[in-house]
């Protein structure tokens, strides 16, 4: 009977002490901004990404880093926009971070007016995720850009909140490719992104390489083999000369909400004989 007791007292210590780590963890600290970083960032709002406890690591174990740095399409025409969707952190608030290229460059950054915050805006576009951007390498090629976290060093093995210092990761391998002018041979598709998540009729869009009088087809179904589908040519006889279509609402109205509707473009550039059609890979978006 005495072993049982002192079992369940030190069970029930340990447990308090659990409770008491998880409490710890889970309580926000805002008086933390105010005593180490107000001195500074006198106009800014509070923030928790900011420092480097809560903005590089996937939860609180901190264990695993969780910064990704995406580009949004795989090829570029020199001197094309790149965006980058930097992903990060697991509280919330204000971030900066600095774009380089593949020289070590900066050539984006994403700040406040004054450098030093949001200057108390609380705009989301200073949280994760944030975009860069900067035009494509002027030379054709390979190449691969990175991104910086740029906050105050403060973590579980670092007390001190200054000098700041960067946390990078690499963005995946992008292409610059040259037009060649022969013609329209591929279709990338950019928007919507693959997998998301919709709750209005979208606008697509999508890149092409070449063509001197394209024309394309937006095709949209319920099953990854396109049988059945809708197709703004076939369904509809709409003939789409730009890279962008915006669904209709009586189109939209046709998915069910929750379920998955698959997409791509077919295209042709009517100045070449015979017509070669030109597919683009698939992509697919969820309809809240």
């Amino acid at each position: 009977m005495k072993s049982r007791f002192l079992w369940m007292l030190v069970f029930s210590m340990v447990a308090v002490c659990v409770v008491s780590l998880v409490s710890k963890e889970a309580v926000a600290k805002p008086e933390y901004f105010t005593q180490n970083c107000a001195s500074c960032h006198t106009n800014d709002t509070q923030t928790c990404d900011g420092c480097h406890a809560h903005g590089v690591w996937q939860d609180s174990v901190r264990r695993t880093k969780n910064l990704t740095a995406t580009t949004d399409l795989d090829r570029y025409q020199p001197g094309q926009t790149v965006t980058v969707t930097f992903s990060g952190g697991y509280r919330e608030g204000w971030i900066r971070a600095i774009l380089y290229n593949h020289n070590g460059t900066e050539i984006d950054r994403v700040t406040g007016p004054t450098g030093q915050g949001d200057d108390g805006s609380g705009s989301s576009a200073q949280q994760f995720p944030v975009l860069l951007s900067a035009p494509a390498p002027s030379q054709p090629g390979l190449y691969t850009w990175s991104v910086s976290w740029f906050g105050s060093p403060y973590d579980t093995n670092n007390q001190t909140t200054y000098p700041h210092m960067e946390e990078e990761v690499f963005t995946n391998e992008f292409e610059v490719y040259q037009q060649q002018g022969n013609g329209l041979t591929v279709i990338y598709l950019k928007d919507p992104a693959n997998l998301s998540t919709v709750n209005a009729p979208p606008t697509f869009t999508w890149v092409v390489d070449g063509g001197a009088s394209n024309r394309y087809a937006v095709d949209l179904s319920l099953s990854a083999t396109f049988s059945p589908m809708w197709s703004t040519h076939n369904s509809a006889g709409e003939v789409i000369t730009q890279t962008t279509w915006t669904m209709p609402a009586s189109v939209w109205n046709m998915a069910p909400a929750g379920g998955k509707v698959y997409w791509r473009v077919r295209g042709a550039d009517t100045s070449k004989q015979p017509l070669a059609i030109v597919y683009s890979g698939t992509r697919s978006f969820n309809k809240q």
